[in-house]
Formats: C-alpha cells, sequence, structure tokens
C-alpha cells in the first residue's frame, strides 16, 4: 500500500529544499566530467549532452571554478595569431 500525502509529508519535513538538493548534484557532475576529461569544457560538456555555453552558465551560476567562455585559446599578452607581413 502507498504512503498518504500526509504520511510523506512528516517524512520530508526534515529533509533540505529541492533546488538545494539538485544544485548539489548538478555541481558534483559537472565537476567529475570536468576532471574526466582534464578540465577540458568542451569535452566535459559533449560527454553530458550540453553545449559548451551551457555548461559555462552552470558553472558560474554554481560558483565552479574555470568558467570560460569563448573559443579557441586564451589570448596571451604579446602574441598574435596572425603572420607575419613580409616587409
Amino acid at each position: 500500500m502507498a504512503p498518504t500525502c500526509a504520511a510523506a509529508r512528516r517524512e520530508t519535513e526534515a529533509l533540505p529544499a529541492l533546488k538545494d538538493v539538485l544544485a548539489d548534484y548538478e555541481r558534483r557532475l559537472i565537476c567529475a566530467a570536468l576532471e574526466k576529461h582534464g578540465g577540458h569544457q568542451r569535452r566535459a560538456a559533449a560527454a553530458m549532452g550540453i553545449l559548451p555555453s551551457t555548461l559555462v552558465e552552470k558553472m558560474k551560476r554554481l560558483g565552479i571554478p574555470g568558467a570560460r567562455a569563448g573559443r579557441g585559446r586564451p589570448r596571451v599578452a604579446g602574441f598574435s595569431a596572425r603572420p607575419l607581413s613580409a616587409s
């Protein structure tokens, strides 16, 4: 016999809020995917079936360090990817 709603309410009174439980679970999943893929956000996102931009937004929202938007390699001061002119 299934428990009644009143019985279910009594059992859940001491539980944390659902949003907190879901945020904690999502944080652990993202961190595990990042660890598995050596911190490579694009690969971690692909493994979770989400877009890299979605991963970055979730990392920002959940306070996971290292959220980096953009494509390609990070820019380094004094470096240009353009070829030098032949002058």
